[in-house]
C-alpha cells in the first residue's frame, strides 16, 4: 500500500519547476515546506505501524538525487503513478488521524490538504523526522558539524515574502524605504532592489517584516561583550555577497554556506540552488541555539530539529537572548 506525496486538486504542495530549480532567481524553493509536508507524511505511517510505501515526486525534490536521502522513503516520477484506485487524506482526516486516532484503511492513499507542518495540528506531538535529514555521505555530515555545533545560528530573512516599502504620505504612492538598508555596498544594494522590484506581482502575497543589519549586529556585539570567540552561522535567502558587511565586521566570529562549497564539491555535489538550500538549512539545523525569524518554517524546523532555544529579536529582551543564545558550561 502505498502513500504519495500528491497535488492532485491542486492544493498549493508542489512548486512550480521553475521555482525549484531557480530559474526565477528568487532563491525560495520551498525545501522547508516540501521537508515539513514529507514529515507529515511519515508521522501518518508512523501512526499506521509502518504499513505504507511513504511515495514522493522526483521532479520536485531534486536534492533527493545527489544531496541527501530521505529515509523510508520511494522517490518516483508521480505522473506515472494512476491514482484511480487511491483515496485522498484531506485536511480533516489528517486531523482525525493526527488528534483522534483515525487508522486508514488498507488502500492507497494520497495527500490532499494544503501545507501544514505537524506543530499546526498538535503543540504536544513527539516522535518527529526532520532529525533523520542529513547528507548522504557521513563525512560531510561529520565535518560541518564541528564547525557549526557550537555556533549560534542567525535566520536572517531578506528575500522574497519580505516587505521593503513604506507608504509615500503625500503621494500615495508605495515607495522602496531605501533607510532600511543603510551603508550597504552600491552595487549589492542595486542588485537587491532590482530582484524585489522584478518580484513586484508577489508583493501582495508578502509577510514577513524586514529586521535591519543593526538590530542583528547589536545582539551580536551583546553576545560577543560575554563572549569574543562565539561563531555566528548565518542562514539567509540571498547571494552571500551580501553579507559582506558581515564579515567585514566580525572577521573571525561569521560563517556562511559558502565556506562548505569546496566540500560538497569534492564529494560530487553540484553547487546548485537547491543543494546550497538544503546546506543552508542542515547547518543552521546544527548550531547550538538559534535568532529566529517569526513566524517562519524555515527557523521552526531548525529549531525544533535538535531542539534547541529559540530567540526572537523583536521579543525577548537582553537577559533572555543571553540566557538562551549563551552556551552554558
Amino acid at each position: 500500500m502505498k502513500l504519495v506525496v500528491a497535488d492532485i486538486n491542486k492544493r498549493g504542495i508542489y512548486r512550480p519547476l521553475d521555482d525549484i530549480y531557480g530559474n526565477y532567481n528568487t532563491n525560495d524553493t520551498g525545501l522547508c515546506n516540501r521537508l515539513l509536508f514529507w514529515e507529515i507524511a511519515q508521522i501518518i505511517n508512523y501512526l499506521h505501524d509502518n504499513k505504507f510505501e511513504v511515495v514522493i515526486d522526483k521532479q520536485q525534490n531534486p536534492e533527493t538525487n545527489n544531496c541527501f536521502t530521505l529515509e523510508n522513503t520511494t522517490v518516483t516520477d508521480a505522473k506515472n503513478i494512476d491514482f484511480d484506485d487511491y483515496l485522498p487524506i484531506t485536511t480533516e482526516i489528517l486531523k482525525d488521524i493526527i488528534n483522534n486516532g483515525l487508522q486508514l484503511e488498507n488502500k492507497n492513499y494520497y495527500t490532499d490538504f494544503t501545507i501544514v507542518q505537524i506543530n499546526d495540528l498538535s503543540e504536544q506531538y513527539k516522535t518527529r523526522f526532520i532529525n533523520t535529514l542529513k547528507f548522504k555521505h557521513e563525512d560531510i555530515n561529520t565535518d560541518i558539524i564541528n564547525e557549526v555545533s557550537s555556533a549560534i545560528g542567525i535566520h536572517v530573512r531578506r528575500g522574497r515574502g519580505v516587505h521593503i516599502t513604506k507608504k509615500d504620505v503625500l503621494g500615495g504612492r508605495t515607495l522602496i524605504d531605501l533607510s532600511l538598508l543603510p551603508k550597504w555596498d552600491h552595487e549589492v544594494l542595486a542588485d537587491y532592489v532590482r530582484a524585489k522590484v522584478k518580484d513586484l506581482p508577489a508583493w501582495k502575497f508578502y509577510q514577513f517584516e524586514f529586521v535591519t543589519d543593526e538590530t542583528y549586529f547589536r545582539a551580536i556585539d551583546l553576545i560577543l561583550q560575554k563572549n569574543p570567540n562565539q561563531k555566528f552561522y548565518i542562514s539567509h535567502d540571498l547571494k552571500d555577497e551580501h553579507f559582506e558587511n558581515w564579515v567585514k565586521r566580525y572577521p573571525n566570529n561569521i560563517i556562511l554556506k559558502n565556506q562548505f562549497y569546496d566540500l560538497l564539491s569534492s564529494w560530487e555535489i553540484p553547487i546548485e540552488l537547491h543543494t546550497k538550500n538544503f546546506l543552508d538549512l542542515y547547518c543552521l539545523c546544527n548550531t547550538q541555539s538559534i535568532i529566529k525569524t517569526p513566524y517562519s518554517t524555515w527557523s521552526d524546523l531548525a529549531s525544533d530539529y535538535n531542539n534547541k532555544q529559540g530567540v526572537y529579536l523583536e521579543w525577548d529582551n537582553d537577559e533572555k537572548i543571553l540566557d538562551k543564545c549563551i552556551k552554558k558550561i
